[in-house]
């Protein structure tokens, strides 16, 4: 976890764009998987991605949520800019800021994210997801 949270604030301070990864949902505000819509809108840039591990920085506006979804890789999100809350099965719902530490999702764990605001966050996968890109 410890070596997760230095790439996280290596990558934050760096924030070197590899690949701009935008996509559109149909449903109202509703984020499927990585997307958003008119009323929200999700830009992801890839920072690093090499099998091991996949560093992305996030930007979500506000009236975007992320619907409950899970995936294999272990998850790491740390917000710099903003708030959010997120929705953890067997957990009670967390809100982490820039003031907060990271949040750690394990693999196969359902989860959702309700944006508080404009939010810039760096989400982490180990090992790197398959669909985000190289």
């Amino acid at each position: 976890m410890e070596d997760i949270k230095k790439l996280t604030q290596l990558a934050i301070k760096e924030l070197k764009e590899l690949s701009p990864w935008k996509q559109v949902a149909v449903s109202n505000g509703v984020v499927k998987a990585i997307s958003g819509d008119g009323k929200g809108e999700a830009l992801l840039t890839n920072i690093y991605n090499v099998g091991k591990i996949a560093i992305a920085n996030c930007e979500v506006a506000d009236g975007t949520y992320f619907e409950r979804h899970n995936h294999k890789e272990h998850e790491t999100v740390e917000v710099y800019d903003g708030k959010i809350i997120m929705h953890v099965d067997g957990r009670d719902d967390e809100e982490f800021s820039s003031d907060t530490g990271p949040c750690y999702i394990p693999p196969l764990t359902f989860h959702s994210t309700d944006f508080v605001g404009d939010v810039k966050l760096i989400a982490t996968t180990k090992p790197a997801a398959e669909e985000w890109p190289k």
